[in-house]
């Protein structure tokens, strides 16, 4: 008979306490810092990183915490690349368009027909990717 994976996972007890303080100091601060502030100990929590389903946890907070700022990112590099901008629309091909190789198309790109193509490419590459844009 095959185990049954558990839906949910519930952090050990101080777990909430160390991702408050977490998105208190900041994803960057030092663990001994965030410990400090929820009153754990600093080997307890480090043995809680060890624990894969514990930094799955904390690793899912923080990808929830800054989707919304990703994405905000990257709607700004759509726009400079609606806009014209050559950087801004090699990143985005780069990132979402797994048929893109640098070298073949930087110098078709230069021409009015292409760059309309390009942004063609790009809005549809967005919207595939569920960003989106103001021209």
């Amino acid at each position: 008979m095959a185990r049954r994976k558990s839906a949910s996972y519930s952090p050990p007890g101080g777990g909430e306490k160390f991702l408050a303080a977490t998105v208190a100091l900041g994803w960057n601060a030092p663990v001994t810092e965030r410990c400090r502030l929820a009153g754990l100990r600093e080997k307890t929590v480090r043995g809680w990183l060890r624990d894969k389903k514990f930094l799955r946890w904390i690793e899912s907070h923080y990808w929830a915490s800054m989707s919304g700022e990703v994405l905000s990112v990257w709607a700004a590099v759509l726009a400079k690349a609606k806009e014209g901008s050559m950087r801004a629309a090699h990143m985005i091909f780069q990132r979402f368009d797994s048929e893109y190789v640098p070298s073949e198309r930087q110098g078709r790109l230069r021409d009015k027909a292409a760059r309309r193509e390009a942004v063609k490419r790009l809005l549809e590459l967005a919207e595939e990717n569920g960003f989106s844009a103001k021209a």
